[in-house]
């Protein structure tokens, strides 16, 4: 499952229950579907209630971005395109004031922050600042498998494990929503920690929507291709994203013989 966001006023709120902002190291990761162009589309944010400090990761002008402010606004711009109505891996890393941003597993640009905000409020599609909720940086798409570590992931760790579910315990992942418990208002936090979220203007009956935002071949079946029990989500549609079951680097190669395979089925 995935939340569908109306870029409205729709969000997911942590008041009082968010995860801890680190800003000596940070691994931010998600999926997301979105065609809209406009500037300052949050997917995570941090905030806080009596100042301007705020963490940004998010899409700008079809691109992403993560910026910090403190006493001014400083930030890491991609050159990528995400807002391409497709599934799209997104993710940051920070390592103190080193900053990498990683577009389905490829470094998309670096940079460097040198800010330390004060930040304690978390929210998903939507920024926090003063204390009040943005009318105006609300995400419109859909957003899927969101993880927050407080460790600074390298390359090989995203790609490994971007194309599968975690198990929620693993060393240095601070929260965790999978989207998978749907049917009420409440994104659950699988990590442990209980860092769960509420949804925010949002329908219930509505806004969980289906996701392929990744498809793990399995082969437990065959070796075919198109059976459904091959893959973890049923037989790929053209234009998923997927990947082997396995994380090791001779996988990864494995991996990439798939995806070839794979776009020569579909040309």
């Amino acid at each position: 499952m995935a939340l569908d966001f109306d870029g409205s006023n729709d969000q997911v709120q942590f008041q009082g229950n968010s995860p801890a902002y680190n800003n000596t190291a940070l691994t931010i990761e998600a999926w997301m579907k979105s065609t809209n162009a406009g500037e300052n589309k949050e997917l995570v944010s941090w905030g806080d209630a009596s100042g301007s400090n705020i963490v940004e990761f998010k899409m700008d002008k079809g691109k992403l971005k993560f910026g910090i402010n403190v006493s001014s606004a400083e930030s890491v711009w991609g050159s990528q395109a995400i807002n391409t109505g497709k599934w799209v891996h997104v993710a940051v890393v920070k390592d103190n004031s080193n900053i990498t941003l990683y577009v389905n597993g490829v470094v998309d640009t670096t940079g460097t922050l040198t800010q330390s905000p004060s930040v304690d409020v978390m929210t998903i599609a939507n920024l926090y600042q003063n204390g009040t909720y943005s009318t105006t940086n609300l995400f419109s798409g859909m957003l899927d498998e969101i993880r927050i570590w407080n460790t600074a992931r390298t390359k090989s760790q995203i790609r490994e494990s971007m194309m599968k579910t975690l198990e929620g315990n693993e060393v240095g992942l601070i929260a965790y929503y999978r989207f998978d418990h749907y049917g009420d208002t409440t994104l659950y936090d699988i990590s442990g920690h209980g860092k769960n979220g509420t949804l925010t203007n949002m329908d219930a009956a509505t806004d969980w929507v289906s996701s392929d935002a990744f498809n793990t071949w399995l082969g437990g079946e065959s070796n075919e291709w198109s059976t459904a029990a091959n893959w973890s989500n049923g037989a790929p549609s053209s234009d998923q994203s997927f990947a082997s079951a396995f994380t090791t680097g001779a996988a990864l190669c494995q991996e990439l013989l798939l995806f070839l395979h794979f776009q020569a089925l579909f040309r």
